[in-house]
């Protein structure tokens, strides 16, 4: 197959997954910008406090969605990594927003979904639990993706894809880590953290 078709491919994927969800939800169910309220973040975690249960639960559903399916759907002439790797990128840095986006974890987990779900299943109880323990939303992202590569090998038998996932993740989360650490995070139902 020819490089336009891998190209055009690739583009879509991020021209989609760089649609900012969030933003249209809020808009539809006439709730704040998620850009200037709580954290300021489009993901499903400001969505959630700023906006309730129904617009953070669309929010997630959606940024889950787009991960996957464009990441499932991908031909078989394209390396799924790539689209993976695209889908999270665009929802990071949105053309449609200026080049900002959400942090990438429930795109990310969408299109692990698609490729390696035993992993990513792995990585959502580990997120689940940590959620239900600390109840701060960060860290329990953290704690996933910390553990993803280890998931990536010992069901996969890869390592590198994982690891840049995780990577990724972690350089969207630094003010969060920052946070962590001098220990002013808030937990979920706080709407001063992120």
């Amino acid at each position: 197959m020819s490089l336009v078709h891998i190209f055009s491919y690739l583009l879509v994927t991020y021209l989609i997954t760089a649609i900012p969800f969030g933003l249209v939800f809020a808009k539809f169910l006439k709730k704040d910008d998620l850009r200037t309220a709580g954290s300021k973040n489009i993901g499903a975690t400001n969505a959630l406090r700023t906006g309730g249960k129904v617009l953070g639960s669309l929010t997630l559903l959606a940024d889950l969605l787009k991960g996957f399916c464009f990441v499932f759907l991908a031909p078989k002439y394209i390396m799924p990594e790539i689209v993976a790797i695209v889908a999270v990128i665009g929802h990071i840095f949105s053309i449609w927003i200026g080049f900002k986006g959400g942090k990438g974890v429930a795109t990310a987990l969408g299109a692990l979904l698609g490729v390696y779900p035993i992993a990513a299943l792995c990585s959502l109880v580990i997120w689940g639990a940590a959620i239900k323990l600390t109840k701060i939303s960060s860290l329990s992202a953290l704690l996933a993706f910390l553990t993803l590569p280890l998931f990536g090998y010992l069901f996969y038998n890869h390592f590198t894809f994982f690891l840049v996932m995780s990577v990724v993740i972690f350089f969207t989360h630094i003010p969060n880590i920052k946070r962590l650490i001098t220990g002013i995070e808030k937990p979920i139902s706080k709407t001063e953290s992120s």
